[in-house]
């Protein structure tokens, strides 16, 4: 562990140096939240959009009406 610390290391060596450690990479980690995050939101604004009353709203903004 002691080589970690003062001198650089091959990839191999750094990789196993990393683990050593229980470093994780928290880029993968948030990417991965932001997705679940931006699933949910998107689900719960879909189920949010299928209460509304389509029609309710196009009457509400005087929508020009279809010939």
């Amino acid at each position: 562990m002691a080589d970690g610390l003062t001198k650089a290391l091959d990839m191999t060596k750094h990789d196993a140096f990393i683990q050593q450690l229980n470093m994780t990479n928290e880029k993968v980690i948030l990417e991965s939240n932001r997705a679940r995050d931006l699933a949910a939101d998107e689900a719960r604004l879909e189920a949010e959009m299928m209460k509304e009353d389509v029609w309710a709203v196009e009457e509400a903004c005087d929508f020009p009406r279809a010939p």
